[in-house]
């Protein structure tokens, strides 16, 4: 009789343990599947995040184009057509374009960005704003390039029909790479008024520290519109071209480019020197020729910024051989100081909005740098 009991129990534990085994497949199986399709949709997102943001792709910034401002500097030039409609045809829109090449901007590289119908390049954000706030930066905008910020409409109005293809914002290529440069053209109505505006943006590729503004015939000239460009709402670099005056004439062309000096230039001069040495040491007659080039090594770069609202200018160069440097303010010069360490910052004594034109020159000689122009609120 006990046998029978201990077989019993034994066949019960036995029955027990399979029962439970049973159980655990049972509830494991669809866990571990439901883990699975979660992992695949996890991943599935994860891959497809980059197209999520189509119209601003930032990447790293390219060796030598670090900047934290903007100088700015005039000629003419006329516009180059867009061929490429970009689909802008509206009032206070935006729409993605895809850059041919990588553009930089205040250090960073952008793929992509936002053509506003009121006269704005978004890199950053999209704001549909119509307003005007300046001097830069504008608070209604994120990084931007703005070459004219208004209220435009880009539309088909009647107005529209003074271009070939009607209103709204085109793009073109020329060039071939290395050496491409991207148009993006603006052709719009005004918001509550009659005429037309015609202006450019334009980036080249082998030269991404800078880019270009151009303006063709517009009704004001820019006197309701403010112009330039800004790292964000909040700043800090921010530089004004325009701001509601009429400095937008038919046939300007405005570069912006990087304040702050790269630090390609410092070895070459380091090298310049060191090969001047060479040739003194080697012969005296190939010496004699050496000075030639020297006029056109000098480099200038500047960058404006205000000290408890005062103008203030940090001026930056390179290529100068003498001991001492001839700074010059409009034509006139302001001081002169040792060539190393190769910079001086002129405190202007002025408020508001100003122009200054800044060359150095070495000190008791002809060889000059070239002009840059500084403006401040529009000045």
């Amino acid at each position: 009789m006990k046998k029978q009991i201990n077989h019993s129990t034994k066949a019960y534990l036995i029955r027990g343990a399979f029962y439970l085994l049973l159980l655990i497949a049972v509830c494991a199986i669809p866990f571990a599947l439901a883990r699975q399709n979660a992992i695949e949709r996890v991943a599935g997102k994860a891959s497809f995040k980059p197209n999520a943001i189509p119209a601003q792709a930032r990447e790293s910034a390219p060796t030598g184009v670090v900047c934290s401002d903007y100088v700015t500097s005039t000629s003419t030039d006329t516009i180059v057509p867009g061929d490429t409609d970009t689909g802008n045809h509206c009032d206070d829109c935006t729409t993605p374009i895809t850059f041919p090449f990588p553009v930089s901007l205040y250090g960073s590289t952008f793929t992509s960005a936002l053509v506003g119908a009121n006269g704005s390049l978004q890199f950053t954000g999209g704001s549909e704003s119509f307003l005007t706030s300046c001097p830069l930066p504008d608070v209604n905008i994120d990084e931007a390039i703005l070459p004219y910020q208004h209220d435009l409409m880009t539309d088909a109005e009647p107005d529209c029909s003074v271009f070939t293809g009607g209103c709204g914002v085109f793009t073109s290529v020329t060039g071939t790479a290395p050496n491409r440069v991207f148009n993006i053209e603006w052709r719009a109505t005004y918001f509550g008024r009659s005429g037309t505006a015609n202006f450019e943006v334009r980036f080249s590729e082998d030269n991404p520290s800078c880019f270009d503004i151009i303006y063709g015939s517009t009704v004001d000239n820019g006197l309701f519109e403010e112009s330039g460009v800004q790292q964000s709402a909040a700043g800090p670099g921010a530089t004004t071209f325009s701001c509601n005056t009429a400095a937008l004439t038919d046939g300007l062309k405005v570069t912006y480019c990087c304040s702050q000096p790269s630090p390609t230039p410092t070895p070459t001069a380091t090298a310049t020197a060191t090969a001047t040495a060479t040739a003194t040491a080697t012969a005296t007659a190939t010496a004699t020729p050496t000075p030639t080039p020297t006029p056109s090594q000098i480099t200038l770069t500047a960058n404006g910024y205000k000290v408890r609202g005062f103008d203030t200018v940090d001026l930056f160069w390179s290529g100068a051989t003498s001991a001492n440097i001839d700074i010059k303010r409009d034509g006139v010069g302001i001081a002169t100081v040792p060539n190393t360490p190769s910079s001086y910052t002129d405190d202007t004594g002025q408020r508001g909005p100003a122009t200054f034109i800044y060359q150095v020159c070495e000190a008791g000689g002809g060889n000059c740098s070239n002009e840059v122009t500084v403006r401040f609120g529009g000045g």
